[in-house]
């Protein structure tokens, strides 16, 4: 099957449809409030979705989309959806699904509510672990056969061979998301920012956030309860984003960098900022929440 590749950019405006799901009859979903040559498209259980919660998207190497529901996956290839679920692919031990990130080797890792982590290899899964009690809300991929998996105890190395240990002595607790940074990572969430060394775990910023995002230039953005805070690099002080009303008092669900642009997800609109203050370009029908 070809593949139609969908753009970084356009993948969170893609999660704002997805998640922009209106009461049947309630019109538009999404309305434009400014101009940066988009267009859109929405997509509910009536349209593909195994079920209208997004937890998680990853863009796989072939360019086709996963989606994290609590209906199980889908996966968009730019014309047609499939799901995956505990009906359709025998081992995937749930549908409510939570955590996604793709190996080196095209493997799917997926994390669930109720604390599995698994693989998905060319339809066929591979159970890998099953934590005791507690959702796996963020994967980071170390290589082809480990993964971080973030738990809200703390942050945990899991092998592909079931193994499952601390990553650090210092408990590293209620963590959301993951980005890729220098030896290892960053890790945002509840407990704050932390950098994630060779085995080690520093606290850089104690104030809880709910997403990051990553410049080129080094610079970090933080998404947070009520706004987003910059640096110019990790160890230099974090300022307000000063965000248009009424984004500015939302909770920032979702943050990406393409182009030297930061696109927000805040309550139900969606923001870039380029080279000065953050501009609306869309308007949901519901918050945002990916």
């Amino acid at each position: 099957m070809n593949r139609r590749p969908i753009a970084a950019a356009a993948r969170i405006v893609a999660a704002a449809l997805l998640l922009a799901l209106a009461a049947p009859g309630q019109q538009p979903l999404i309305s434009l409030t400014g101009d940066a040559g988009l267009c859109t498209r929405s997509w509910d259980s009536s349209r593909g979705l195994p079920q209208n919660s997004v937890n998680a998207l990853q863009q796989a190497r072939d360019g086709a989309m996963w989606i994290a529901t609590f209906g199980g996956l889908a996966q968009f290839d730019g014309r047609d959806w499939q799901t995956v679920d505990p009906a359709s692919t025998p081992g995937l031990p749930e549908s409510r699904v939570l955590a996604l990130a793709e190996g080196p080797d095209g493997a799917l890792w997926i994390g669930t509510e109720h604390g599995a982590v698994v693989r998905l290899v060319n339809g066929r899964v591979e159970t890998i672990t099953q934590f005791d009690g507690v959702a796996v809300a963020a994967l980071h991929v170390l290589s082809e056969t480990s993964v971080l998996a973030a738990t809200p105890r703390d942050v945990f190395v899991v092998g592909r061979d079931g193994s499952v240990a601390p990553f650090a002595a210092l408990p590293v607790p209620l963590v959301q998301a993951f980005a890729p940074c220098g030896e290892l990572a960053l890790a945002a969430g509840r407990s704050g920012l932390w950098r994630l060394g060779a085995g080690t775990a520093e606290r850089l910023r104690a104030e809880p956030s709910r997403c990051l995002a990553l410049f080129a230039d080094g610079g970090i953005a933080l998404g947070e309860d009520r706004g987003v805070v910059r640096a110019a690099r990790l160890g230099e002080p974090f300022e307000p984003l000063r965000l248009p009303e009424p984004a500015a008092g939302e909770p920032v669900e979702s943050l990406l960098v393409h182009e030297g642009a930061l696109w927000i997800a805040a309550g139900a609109r969606l923001l870039r900022c380029a080279d000065g203050e953050p501009v609306e370009i869309a308007r949901c029908a519901r918050p945002i929440q990916t």
